[in-house]
């Protein structure tokens, strides 16, 4: 599942970032409850939490903003796992160094997918099970 999978990247030294078209205003709070519930690596001290800092703002942009605004050559590897077709497909065009997931679950059916991203299901499966 998921949260086992991020708590042991972490412990490998990973940098977790999440980074959500959720606003810091209305949603911020409630993101870090989320995020802890379901027992993801969350640890603002350690770990990032990127929120819109505006609720208005275009989601795409504001994630593709974020990946142009990391240092070139600071990271092996970037992975973007993410459940909104608009989103991963504007990332794509604009970030060809970001490896992107797709996260099939529900989103607003604006766009499909692109048909070559790795796609996962569900990450709250039972973690015995996986």
């Amino acid at each position: 599942a998921f949260p086992k999978l991020f708590r042991k990247m972490k412990k490998a030294g990973a940098e977790i970032v999440y980074l959500t078209g959720r606003d810091v205003a209305r949603m911020g709070i409630g993101t870090v409850q989320t995020l802890k519930k379901w027992n993801f690596p969350i640890d603002l001290s350690k770990t990032g939490l990127i929120l819109k800092p505006e609720k208005g703002m275009d989601d795409a942009k504001f994630k593709s903003d974020y990946f142009a605004s990391l240092p070139e050559n600071k990271y092996q590897n970037i992975w973007f796992f993410e459940n909104e077709p608009v989103n991963t497909n504007f990332v794509k065009e604009c970030h060809n160094h970001v490896d992107i997931v797709f996260f099939d679950s529900t989103h607003s059916g604006k766009e499909e997918p692109h048909p070559h991203l790795p796609k996962i299901i569900h990450y709250l499966l039972d973690e015995d099970n996986t």
